[in-house]
């Protein structure tokens, strides 16, 4: 009985299947002219949405967001076009290596914000990814990109799922390399393109201390304290981590785009929307100067 009754399920399906791809046959609908039907995958995944877009750090690649038939990928091709490949993956961020020769990718392959970063080869028609800090149950991002480099610095609770400790690791192979223990209460690890940890910013109660490494091995000096309820989102370390780009709203009601000095701890306000927060800033690779500033007022997104 199990062949007959297989049989039957594939005469079933072939049946289901061909009035999927056949128009409707009711009387009442005899001589109507009815629209194009949709095709089922319109519904499961657009073959036509693409977005965010990044270029290489060398100018000659890009990659982007969209899908390898009905599959969610990223995509990768010369500028001049002609060699696109897709790594079948669904994204949350992507990243080139400084070299251009890497993307990085960040995800959450099966959904329990346990985020994973993994590496694929920008040349060649290869489309294997290595992840790159593949211990069970932990989560990693991308902290920076190391200048005239593969390498990648990154920040991973792999040791302890409490807190992150900060790694360089090399996409084309090998262990990653710890550069700093977080000690419980780091929440935020400052490293330049040069690969060089500069700064730290440690809670301690209702404060949170922003340090700079002291002159011996291991030792910190605090440089500046504010509220743990202050926001202070600092990126973009330059003039060999002397100064960083931050969004603050210290002293004032709105995020706005400051200039840090980790020496001191002072702040010179750059850029500030009248009406609402800042929401992102984009640098320059090459002068660490801001590019562009994004903001949402209550009519429509704004840059400037």
């Amino acid at each position: 009985m199990a062949p007959r009754w297989i049989g039957w399920c594939a005469v079933l399906s072939a049946v289901l299947l061909a009035g999927c791809a056949s128009g409707p046959t009711h009387p009442a609908l005899a001589g109507a002219q009815l629209p194009e039907l949709i095709p089922v995958r319109d519904f499961v995944a657009s073959r036509q949405s693409t977005g965010g877009y990044r270029v290489s750090p060398d100018g000659k690649r890009i990659a982007w967001f969209g899908t390898d038939g009905v599959v969610p990928a990223i995509w990768v091709q010369s500028i001049d076009g002609g060699d696109a490949k897709a790594f079948r993956i669904r994204a949350r961020a992507i990243r080139f290596s400084a070299d251009s020769r890497w993307l990085g990718i960040t995800a959450d392959p099966t959904g329990d914000e346990n985020t994973r970063i993994y590496a694929g080869a920008v040349e060649g028609p290869g489309t294997d990814l290595r992840e790159l800090m593949p211990a069970p149950r932990s989560v990693a991002h991308f902290a920076e990109a190391v200048d005239a480099s593969p390498d990648f610095i990154v920040t991973s609770n792999q040791r302890d799922k409490k807190v992150f400790d900060l790694y360089r690791v090399n996409p084309a192979g090998g262990a990653p390399v710890l550069l700093a223990t977080n000690p419980g209460n780091v929440n935020w690890w400052g490293v330049d393109t040069t690969g060089q940890l500069r700064a730290r910013a440690q809670i301690q109660g209702e404060q949170v201390l922003l340090e700079r490494p002291g002159t011996a091995q291991g030792t910190w000096v605090t440089v500046a304290e504010r509220s743990r309820w202050d926001t202070l989102n600092i990126f973009g370390l330059h003039d060999e981590g002397r100064k960083a780009w931050a969004l603050s709203n210290r002293g004032r009601d709105k995020l706005a785009l400051v200039r840090l000095n980790l020496t001191t701890g002072g702040e010179e306000e750059w850029f500030a929307s009248p009406d609402v927060d800042l929401d992102d800033v984009t640098l320059s690779r090459r002068t660490r100067e801001p590019l562009l500033a994004y903001f949402m007022p209550v009519t429509r997104p704004a840059w400037r």
